[in-house]
């Protein structure tokens, strides 16, 4: 007998609750409006920061460092340089690139 006054009791505020929505239907639809609207927003304010993050990450990937050597240096002190370069934290790659190959590569 408790589960059909259970089954009663439900039928009675879903009949309630079907006639209240429909009383105030301006109500409901202003409800239902602001519902979307901050769901709307939060999804805007998620795929913005996925984007930033994203953007960051490819951004802090990206930098390059260029350093210039004076014209008398000698082989050794540019490997030792490039060795030292190359030990820092984060760097991937460096490359040495000669006062004549870098004049053929702008022609």
């Amino acid at each position: 007998m408790a589960k059909t006054s259970s089954f009663n009791l439900l039928e009675k505020a879903f009949s309630l609750s079907l006639s209240n929505i429909w009383r105030n239907k301006f109500l409901s639809i202003a409800t239902v409006f602001v519902i979307g609207t901050i769901i709307f927003i939060f999804n805007i304010i998620l795929a913005v920061n996925f984007i930033a993050k994203d953007a960051l990450t490819d951004l802090s990937e990206k930098i390059d460092v260029i350093v210039y050597i004076k014209e008398g240096a000698n082989y050794e002190n540019v490997e030792e340089l490039k060795q030292d370069i190359a030990n820092l934290e984060g760097v991937i790659e460096t490359r040495y690139t000669s006062k004549e190959d870098a004049l053929s590569q702008i022609k």
